[in-house]
């Protein structure tokens, strides 16, 4: 959830006074609504397709790259998941996925 709260904040900002097209802008809320997963596949489809959308991406994650504030916190959230994966892990008694975590842990 902390990654989907980032990117949809990051492109919400993105999205104002972008020179976008309108489509572009509303094809996050085409995703949002959909309720037939055909539908669904279908405007994830057209979205691919587009290469504003494919550009506009492309921007967000290379300001992303370039800012070490937005790295310590893509960091931060990426150990806080570990962390609550060991849990789940430990309270399901999933031993092999606890293991797995563990040696992708050390393995930073």
């Amino acid at each position: 959830m902390f990654y989907e709260t980032l990117i949809h904040h990051a492109l919400n900002k993105r999205l104002e006074g972008s020179p976008l097209s309108e489509e572009v802008k509303v094809s996050p809320a085409k995703l949002r609504h959909q309720t037939d997963a055909q539908e669904l596949a279908d405007v994830h489809a057209e979205l691919e397709k587009n290469a504003e959308v494919k550009e506009l991406i492309d921007t967000l994650f290379r300001d992303f790259e370039d800012a070490p504030l937005a790295e310590y916190w893509v960091t931060g959230m990426e150990m806080v998941e570990i962390l609550r994966q060991n849990i789940h892990s430990l309270r399901t008694s999933n031993w092999t996925e606890f293991k797995s975590r563990g040696v992708n842990l050390v393995g930073r």
